[in-house]
């Protein structure tokens, strides 16, 4: 699915602020022993009923919590002084071959930005990326700890990033605290559509149910979020 660097320029340009520094991207030896780690749980016997492990993750102050569901390992993780992605994916396929993906993104000192909830969302529409495309924001959600939070679905019927060969969905939940934005995704690949997206938009919220309870903590110490 699409990397969020656009996401997130769009968001600091309606502000006036300059756009995303570069990232940098931890090395395939890091991902590869995180990788490890779930793999090692998965493959114990005594973890044989474990459905998710629970990943806190202190991203720019604030201490972030979902889960990832059995089978999906770490596939890639880049990070700058501006933002933060981590994308997971069943284990066997990569972030350039996959059928599902988990995205998790953090991106820096703009959750005060003059821009609303609705506006955030907005910028997920992309149908000025792809055609055929689908989009839908489904309104506001109850807080995720100290996030407001609002829920939209995308997709592209023939998706650039993959030569128009398939079709790409995403269910996205957007967060946003009094210091950071956040994204927590899952994304699926298929066969390519027309102008009716696989998978009901009904079933958003069931979809990404696997991930959670998300939580988002302005203290870092806070027990509900570990």
């Amino acid at each position: 699915m699409f990397r969020f660097a656009f996401v997130f320029a769009a968001i600091t340009m309606v502000a006036g602020l300059s756009p995303v520094r570069a990232q940098s991207g931890s090395t395939p030896g890091e991902v590869e022993a995180m990788a490890k780690m779930f793999r090692d749980v998965w493959a114990d016997p005594k973890a044989s009923e474990v459905k998710s492990v629970s990943i806190p993750t202190t991203l720019f102050g604030r201490l972030v919590n979902l889960k990832i569901p059995r089978g999906f390992v770490p596939g890639s993780i880049q990070r700058s002084a501006d933002m933060y992605l981590a994308e997971y994916v069943p284990d066997g396929q990569t972030v350039h071959d996959w059928k599902q993906m988990i995205t998790v993104v953090a991106m820096n000192d703009v959750g005060a930005l003059p821009v609303t909830m609705e506006q955030i969302g907005s910028k997920f529409d992309p149908s000025a990326r792809c055609s055929p495309s689908v989009f839908k924001d489904l309104g506001d959600r109850p807080d995720f700890g100290d996030a407001k939070v609002r829920l939209v679905t995308m997709g592209c019927g023939r998706s650039p990033t993959a030569a128009g060969e398939v079709g790409e969905q995403a269910f996205i939940y957007v967060l946003r605290d009094d210091k950071n934005i956040y994204t927590v995704q899952y994304a699926y690949r298929g066969k390519p559509y027309t102008d009716k997206a696989p998978i009901p938009f009904e079933e958003a919220e069931a979809r990404l149910a696997v991930l959670g309870p998300i939580l988002v903590c302005n203290n870092t110490e806070n027990t509900a979020c570990k």
